[in-house]
């Protein structure tokens, strides 16, 4: 919230700080936070800001914010051969997959044959 506040002119106009106000620190905002909540008096805040808001049209969404970022990764040059032998490599791991998948099936399905107290 305190880089919001430094980074934003809206965030200052909207808490009426000028420039030359000092920023409260992140450890404030929590300590404020807190003391409204402990004298439970956050909802009822809330709920006049809310009504503030409605009395000027103004109408929350809420949503999700979605934070993403492109990072550029070296190409792989695969010769023929690099790839060939790739491939193959991917291919016997998935064959060693499936004969272990299988052989896992094989023991569930014998346990679950045997009687328990034969």
């Amino acid at each position: 919230m305190e880089y919001q506040i430094t980074d934003r002119l809206s965030f200052k106009r909207f808490l009426d700080l000028k420039s030359s106000d000092r920023i409260p620190d992140s450890k404030t905002i929590w300590t404020l936070r807190e003391t409204l909540i402990q004298e439970e008096v956050i909802e009822a805040l809330f709920y006049r800001f809310n009504q503030a808001l409605d009395d000027q049209s103004i109408f929350v969404k809420t949503g999700l914010i979605v934070d993403t970022s492109f990072v550029e990764v070296p190409k792989q040059h695969y010769s023929r051969g690099e790839y060939r032998q790739n491939k193959q490599d991917l291919h016997n791991m998935m064959r060693c997959d499936n004969v272990f998948k299988e052989r896992c099936l094989l023991a569930i399905k014998k346990s679950l044959s045997t009687e328990p107290y034969g």
